[in-house]
């Protein structure tokens, strides 16, 4: 097929979606870069039930087109006239990782009063749900990992045991569900396939002579913001609405020493102001 057929049949299709061929450009090239007029375009009748002014004008300011194929869309929709703001916001969830390992941990089913470390560990409101006047769109699922300290730093001949322990963790037999009102979307493996996008990266030092420090520390991808997993169309977790996020393992990974492992929902929290 040539140029101008690939042409015709994307307008086409345009037509059929009720959108312009203007933007033919584009649906064939990256979306990011969508103008607001693009997305009221994009969106016709659909986003005249958005407040120009409210949180509805900001979300088309962040999210790609592909917010429109997001789960529950309409529903999601519907609930914007009540929220006036939009903020960026991971929302995360830490707990303990036992030497003994397990072949399961839930995550979000805690609160800040609740968990261990309070705030360190979450910044949830109330366990598996977002309080009534706030809404959440994922647009990326982290897998946070912090071995204990005493394995990633090690005095003496002996080699740290940090990296190769937390890396049979995130590779060996894992994966990660997400689930929203007991509907499942998303099955991930391995572990590794959900970089954290921050920390201090991989590092290992060999043994050496007594009394020198062996370092051994292994982190979850690259340590930038750019190296994560995108969930496109994103995820919207709707007010009250149940959602948890599972890792799993086939069979047991244990460790030298108790760590902590996490995930994080991260992006966009739409409240109302008071």
């Amino acid at each position: 097929m040539n140029t101008l057929h690939i042409t015709e049949a994307v307008d086409r299709r345009l037509k059929a979606l009720g959108i312009h061929p203007k933007h033919r450009g584009h649906f064939l090239r990256r979306s990011d870069k969508w103008s607001i007029q693009d997305f009221m375009d994009y969106f016709k009748g659909d986003v005249a039930r958005v407040d120009p002014q409210g949180a509805g004008a900001q979300l088309l300011e962040v999210l790609p087109p592909s917010i429109y194929g997001m789960p529950d869309f309409r529903a999601f929709q519907n609930e914007l006239a009540g929220y006036n703001e939009v903020v960026r916001w991971p929302l995360y969830h830490y707990r303990a990782y036992a030497t003994g390992g397990q072949t399961q941990l839930t995550f979000f089913d805690q609160t800040e009063g609740t968990a261990t470390l309070g705030r360190a560990d979450t910044n949830m409101q109330a366990p598996n749900q977002l309080p009534g006047n706030q809404m959440q769109v994922a647009h990326s699922l982290r897998v946070m990992t912090f071995p204990s300290a005493v394995d990633v730093d090690v005095i003496g001949v002996v080699g740290g045991t940090a990296a190769m322990e937390w890396y049979r963790l995130l590779m060996t037999g894992c994966w990660a569900e997400v689930t929203i009102s007991d509907k499942l979307y998303l099955v991930a493996a391995p572990l590794t396939l959900l970089p954290a996008g921050s920390g201090v990266g991989t590092f290992v030092q060999g043994s050496g002579i007594a009394l020198s420090n062996n370092f051994a520390h292994v982190n979850n991808g690259h340590p930038s913001n750019e190296a994560i997993y995108r969930l496109d169309p994103p995820l919207g977790i709707l007010p009250t609405r149940t959602f948890s996020v599972t890792l799993n393992w086939r069979a047991v990974q244990a460790v030298t020493t108790a760590g902590r492992i996490g995930c994080v929902l991260d992006g966009w929290r739409l409240r109302a102001v008071q």
